[in-house]
């Protein structure tokens, strides 16, 4: 099975597992240096903490960063669900990503909740990039560095196409994106 393939079924593990509360993790889905970004920053810098802290460390990345993010919105949302949307690999094996649904009540208003959670999972610790152009989020630029990849620093609008692979550094290049990943597809609009 190909690396996205795999991710993606690890990935479904994740949601049942999230689903029945358990916070037993598929092996290998995160490493103690895994970090979660929320909307380009990362989480222990949402908590107001250095990333340096070795305690926020700690309880903010790899496996006790899933548990501690996973415990809290259990909590806010008690009987919070996630449904698999629609999950693809970039067919190079170096990432996944798509959607999936969370929903719930808030705890103490009872106010439902009903959001598309877009997620990007990328296999950069895994030396998969190494010696791919490819961009990424501007704060992210090392990490790809760090991994073998070559960054591209290109305009928040633009998309970048190595092989298969085929990156942005964020929504705003949804449309430059999607025209190159139809491009690597083969797929012909025509009017």
């Amino acid at each position: 099975m190909a690396s996205g393939q795999a991710l993606i079924a690890k990935l479904d593990r994740l949601i049942e597992l999230f689903n029945a509360r358990g916070m037993d993790l598929p092996d290998g889905l995160f490493d103690r240096k895994t970090q979660f970004v929320l909307n380009g920053a990362p989480f222990e810098t949402l908590l107001g903490q250095p990333p340096t802290d070795p305690l926020v460390l700690m309880l903010t990345r790899g496996p006790a960063g899933y548990r501690f993010m996973s415990k809290a919105l259990q909590h806010a949302v008690p009987d919070v669900k996630l449904e698999r949307g629609v999950l693809s690999d970039a067919g190079t094996g170096a990432a996944a990503g798509g959607q999936v649904w969370l929903s719930g009540h808030f705890r103490g208003t009872g106010e439902p909740i009903n959001t598309v959670v877009a997620i990007d999972l990328k296999l950069a610790a895994a030396g998969v990039v190494e010696g791919l152009k490819c961009s990424a989020y501007p704060a992210c630029g090392p990490d790809v560095t760090r991994a073998g990849g070559k960054y591209a620093d290109i305009p928040i609008d633009q998309a970048v196409t190595d092989g298969f692979l085929v990156t942005a550094p964020a929504w705003p290049a949804h449309p430059a994106w999607i025209a190159q990943f139809l491009k690597v597809l083969g797929t012909k609009i025509e009017p």
